[in-house]
C-alpha cells in the first residue's frame, strides 16, 4: 500500500484473501485504485480482475457437479454444514461429500473437521467469484431452495436463523417476483428484527427491517400492511438505539398509512411511538394529544391491551399539557390500570402504573408514588421489561428522596445497575444523568464535572428531547455548591420556554447577586418572584421553584414574598426537593423554611427548621447541602444570641467551612469567613475581681460596690430599678411613718406578671430539654425574687422607704459614679456607652440606644 494500512483494512484482507500472497497484492491494489495512495482505510467489497481471472482458472478444472455444489455452498455463506449444503444441494451426504472432494484438493474448499463438516471456501474471493457468476435467476432459485432448506431442517434449526431466512426469502422474492415469496421475506424479517432487539441489538433489526423495506419496495412487491408494520417495527428499533429523529420519520409515516386502514391497532402502535419518542418539559403536547385521542377513538368500549396502553399515554400527556386537564388525566389512568388488571397483561401493567404515578406526580404524593413504582418493578420484572423495570426502580429511588429516606440510595444504585443493562442510548443517558446528581449531591464535583460532560455527548448523539433542561439543572446545582453561579449565568438566560422564564430569570438574578452586582440582580429578581409559579403545567419541579424563588427572594428582604414561599412549602416540611425524576436535588424543604422564615424575623422557626434540615441532610450523606445548612444555621443561632448560642456558633461555622474547604465549596467558604462572631460582652463577678469585656476589649477590675449595682441594672435592660433594691435595704419600721412604699404598685405587679411568665417559659424549657435557656430563665427569675423579697416585709406588707429612699439614691448614684469613673480609665468606649446609657435617681436604669447583647 506504501503507507502503515488502517487495521481494520488489514483484517478484511486478511479474510478475503486468507493471506495469499498474490490475492493480498492484488486486492491491495483495487483499494489503491479507489481511494489513492497512501489512504489504506477503504473497506468495501469487489473482486480484482486478475484475482477474478485466477480463481476462474481454478474453478474450470473441476468437475460440472463440483462447481454445481459450490454454487450452492457459495449462496449459503463462507461455510456451511455437510447436512444444511446436502438438503439445500438436493443430494444425500455422502454424495455431496462426493462431489466436493475435487475442491477440497484443488484448496477451493479447507478440508471438513468431520463428516457433519463444516465445509468452508479457503478464501473469501472464492466464494464471492462463485456467486458473481451466477446468473439473477439461477441466484434467486438458490435463494429459495436454501431458505427452504433451512426451513425443512427443524423449526429449532430455523427459530435460530430468521436473519439469514429473511435474508435468503428476500433475495429470492426480489429475484422472482412472481414466486409470491414476499410474504415469507416480511415474516422472518419481523421475526429477525424481534429476536435482535431481544438481544439489545438495535442496529441489526434497523438493517434487516431497512433491507426488506428497500428490497421489496423497489420491486413493487410490498403491500400496504407489510410497509406499515415494518415501519413501525423499524421505529421502535430506531427509538431504542437512540436515533429519535430517523424514528420519528418512521411513525409519521406509518400514521399516514395506518390512516387508510380500518383498523384500529396500526394507529394506535404508531401513536405509541410518537409518545414514547418525548417531548421537552413545557412545550406544546397537542401534536401528541391529539394523535393519542384519535387513535382512541378508533378503538370500541371493549378491554385490550393496546387500548390501555393508550389510554395510559393519553393521561400522562394530558396531565402534563396544563391545570384544566388534570381531572380527565386522572380519570384515563385509572381506567387504564383496570383494564390491564381485567386483561391480565403484565406487559400492559406497567405502563399502565407508571401512568398511574405520573398523573399524581407533585408535591405531597411521594409515598403513594413508591408505593405505585414498587409494583410497576415488580410487574416488569414479572413481564420481563428491563426498560419499566429500570424506570420503575428510578422512580422509587426519586420518590425514597424526595421523603428523606436513605434507603432512596440505594434504589438508585440498583436503577444504576438495571439502566446499564437496558442497552439503550436512552436508558445510558438516564444512568449517566443520574450518576451525575448523586455526585453533586455527595459533593464528588470533579466526578459530577465529568459526568455532566459525558451525558451530554450522549443526549446530543440520541437527540434526547429534554437534554438541554437536564443538563441545565445539573450544572445549576454543580455550580451553586461550588459558588460559581456567575459561569452558568448565560446559559440560564437562554431558556425559551415561556413557563420557565420567570424561574430562570430569577437564578440568573442569584447569579448576579454572587458576583456583586446587587442592580442587576433586582432587575430579574424582584419581578420574577412576584409571578405565580401555581400555574406551572408540570409540577414535578414546583417544589424547586417554591425553594429558589424563595431563596431570592429572601435575598433583597422581599417579606410578602418571602411569606408567599413559606405558605407554600411549609406543609411539606420534611421532606426534600427533588427535581422530576432524581434528575436534581434541592436539599431539604426545611432548609428552604429556615432561609425563609430568618428573613421574616422569626429567628426561632428558622433554627427549628434549619436544624431538621441539617439532621436529613446528615441522614442522606448531602455533603455540600449539610455545609450549607450549618451555615445558615450558625446565622441565625448569632441572630437570637441565647446563653449557649455562642457556642453552638462557632462549633457550625467551623464544621461548614471544614466541609466546604474540602470539597471546594467557594461560595460557603467566604460566608462563612466573613461571618465573625460579634465580640462577648461580658460584665461578671469571677471570685474577687470583676472581668468586664466590651468591643472586643477585655480588663479586670478589683471590687467595687457600683460593679455590683451596674451588672443588676444590666441584666434589668430597659426596665427601672429602685435604688432601695440596689442598697439591699431591708428596713423594718419605714411603713409605720407612712414612708413610700420600695416597689410602687405598678412595680410590685409587673415583677409578679412577670415571674409567672418566667414559670410556664421554664416549663418549657425543661420539658425541650434546653438547658441553656432553662439555666437563664432560672437566673432571671431568682434576681426577681431578691427584689421582691427586698420590697417586701411581714405579712407580705410593703416596706417603706422615708427617708432611706434619699439615701439609697444618694449612695447608689455615688457608686455608679465612682465605677464608671474606674471602667472609663481603663475602656473608654465602654466607659462611655455606660455613662451615656446608665441613669440614675430614685430609680435606675440601662437602656442603651442601640441593643447590646451582654452574656450571663
Amino acid at each position: 500500500a506504501g503507507t502503515e494500512p488502517d487495521r481494520a483494512v488489514v483484517a478484511e484482507v486478511a479474510r478475503r484473501t486468507g493471506g495469499n500472497p498474490f490475492f493480498v497484492r492484488e486486492v491491495t491494489q483495487l483499494l489503491l485504485s479507489r481511494v489513492g495512495k497512501g489512504t489504506a482505510t477503504f473497506t468495501g467489497g469487489g473482486i480484482p480482475e486478475g484475482v477474478r481471472q485466477v480463481v476462474e482458472q481454478r474453478l474450470a478444472r473441476l468437475p460440472q457437479d463440483t462447481v454445481s455444489v459450490l454454487e450452492v455452498a457459495a449462496v449459503l455463506g463462507r461455510e456451511t454444514g455437510t447436512a444444511l449444503l446436502a438438503q439445500a444441494a438436493g443430494l444425500g451426504s455422502a454424495a455431496m461429500v462426493e462431489r466436493l472432494e475435487p475442491a477440497v484438493r484443488a484448496q477451493v474448499l479447507v478440508a471438513p473437521l468431520s463428516a457433519a463438516g463444516p465445509f468452508r471456501f479457503t478464501h473469501d474471493l472464492f466464494r464471492e467469484t462463485v456467486y458473481a457468476g451466477l446468473s439473477m435467476g439461477a441466484r434467486a432459485g438458490m435463494h429459495r431452495r436454501v431458505a427452504e432448506a433451512l426451513e425443512g431442517s427443524g423449526a429449532r434449526v430455523a427459530a435460530g436463523h430468521p436473519a439469514e431466512l429473511a435474508l435468503h426469502f428476500l433475495l429470492a422474492a426480489v429475484g422472482q417476483p412472481s414466486s409470491g415469496l414476499s410474504v415469507e421475506a416480511v415474516r422472518y424479517c419481523l421475526l429477525a428484527a424481534a429476536e435482535a432487539i431481544r438481544r439489545l441489538a438495535y442496529e441489526d433489526a434497523v438493517g434487516h427491517c431497512s433491507k426488506t423495506l428497500e428490497g421489496l419496495g423497489l420491486a413493487g412487491l410490498l403491500g400496504e400492511e407489510d410497509r406499515l408494520e415494518l415501519l413501525l417495527t423499524r421505529g421502535d428499533a430506531l427509538r431504542r438505539a437512540g436515533e429519535l429523529a430517523r424514528a420519528h420519520d418512521d411513525y409519521d409515516r406509518a400514521v399516514e398509512l395506518a390512516r387508510t386502514g380500518a383498523a384500529a391497532g396500526p394507529l394506535a402502535r404508531a401513536a405509541l411511538g410518537v409518545h414514547a419518542l418525548g417531548v421537552e418539559s413545557g412545550a406544546s403536547r397537542d401534536v401528541v394529544v391529539d394523535l393519542l385521542e384519535e387513535a382512541l377513538d378508533g378503538f370500541d368500549d371493549e378491554d385490550s391491551a393496546l387500548r390501555a396502553q393508550v389510554l395510559a399515554c393519553l393521561a400522562r400527556e394530558l396531565y402534563l399539557s396544563g391545570l384544566a386537564e388534570r381531572v380527565r388525566a386522572a380519570r384515563l389512568s385509572s381506567a387504564a390500570v383496570e383494564i390491564a388488571r381485567r386483561v391480565g397483561d403484565q406487559a400492559t401493567l406497567a405502563p399502565c402504573l407508571l401512568a398511574a404515578h405520573d398523573t399524581i406526580w407533585q408535591p405531597g404524593t411521594a409515598s403513594r408514588r413508591r408505593a405505585i413504582a414498587a409494583e410497576m418493578g415488580q410487574v416488569a420484572r414479572r413481564a420481563g421489561d428491563r426498560a419499566f423495570e429500570a424506570e420503575a426502580c428510578l422512580l422509587r429511588a426519586s420518590a425514597g428522596l424526595e421523603l428523606g429516606d436513605p434507603a432512596a440510595l440505594a434504589d438508585l444504585e440498583e436503577f444504576l445497575r438495571l439502566g446499564t443493562a437496558v442497552g439503550q442510548p436512552h436508558y445510558t443517558y438516564l444512568v449517566l444523568s443520574r450518576r451525575a446528581m448523586r455526585a453533586n449531591l455527595s459533593g464528588d464535583f470533579a466526578a459530577a464535572e465529568e459526568l455532566y460532560a459525558e451525558a451530554g455527548v450522549v443526549a446530543e448523539a440520541a437527540g434526547e428531547p429534554d437534554a438541554w433542561n437536564v443538563q441545565t439543572r445539573l450544572l445549576w446545582e454543580l455550580r451553586s455548591a461550588q459558588g460559581r453561579r456567575a459561569e452558568i449565568a448565560a446559559r440560564v438566560r437562554e431558556v425559551s420556554l415561556p413557563h420557565l422564564k420567570y424561574w430562570y430569570d430569577a437564578l440568573a438574578g442569584l447569579a448576579a447577586l454572587e458576583r456583586g452586582d446587587d442592580a442587576a440582580a433586582a432587575r430579574a429578581i424582584i419581578p420574577a418572584v412576584q409571578a405565580r409559579p401555581e400555574d406551572l403545567p408540570f409540577p414535578y419541579v414546583i417544589a424547586a421553584q417554591w425553594a429558589e424563588l424563595g431563596e431570592a427572594a429572601a435575598a433583597f428582604g422581599l417579606l410578602p414574598e418571602c411569606q408567599r414561599f413559606y405558605d407554600v412549602l411549609r406543609p411539606h416540611a420534611g421532606t426534600t426537593v427533588v427535581i422530576a425524576a432524581a434528575v436534581g436535588f434541592g436539599g431539604a424543604v426545611d432548609h428552604h423554611l429556615g432561609v425563609l422564615a430568618a428573613a421574616l424575623g422569626r429567628t426561632d422557626d428558622a433554627i427549628r427548621h434549619l436544624e431538621t434540615a441539617a439532621a436529613l441532610h446528615e441522614r442522606l450523606s448531602a455533603w455540600p447541602w449539610l455545609a450549607r445548612t450549618r451555615a445558615e444555621l450558625s446565622f441565625a443561632l448569632a441572630a437570637r444570641g441565647r446563653p449557649g448560642d455562642r457556642a453552638r456558633v462557632a462549633r457550625l461555622l467551623d464544621e461548614a467551612g471544614a466541609t466546604a474547604r474540602q470539597l471546594g465549596m467557594l461560595g460557603v467558604s467566604k460566608r462563612v469567613q466573613g461571618a465573625l462572631l460579634p465580640p462577648e460582652n461580658v460584665f461578671r463577678r469571677e471570685g474577687g475581681t470583676w472581668r468586664i469585656s466590651f468591643a472586643g476589649q477585655e480588663i479586670r477590675l478589683s471590687e467595687a460596690k457600683g460593679f455590683a449595682d451596674i451588672a443588676a441594672l444590666i441584666r434589668a435592660e430597659g426596665r427601672a430599678v429602685p435604688a432601695a433594691v440596689l442598697t439591699g435595704l431591708h428596713l423594718t419600721g419605714g411603713a409605720a411613718f407612712g414612708a413610700d412604699p420600695v416597689l410602687d404598685r405598678q412595680a410590685h405587679q409587673a415583677y409578679r406578671s412577670r415571674l409567672v411568665q418566667l414559670d410556664d417559659d421554664l416549663g418549657d424549657a425543661e420539658r425541650n430539654h434546653d438547658l441553656d435557656r432553662a439555666s437563664a430563665i432560672a437566673e432571671e427569675r431568682a434576681f426577681l425574687v431578691r427584689e421582691l423579697s427586698s420590697a417586701v416585709g411581714l405579712s407580705q406588707r410593703d416596706r417603706g422607704l422615708g427617708d432611706d429612699r434619699e439615701r439609697a439614691r444618694k449612695a447608689v448614684a455615688a457608686r455608679i459614679k465612682d465605677a464608671l469613673g474606674r471602667i472609663e480609665s481603663q475602656h473608654p468606649a465602654l466607659g462611655k456607652h455606660l455613662t451615656g446609657s446608665i441613669s440614675t435617681g430614685h430609680a435606675c436604669s440601662y437602656r442603651p440606644d442601640d441593643p447590646v447583647r451582654w452574656m450571663s
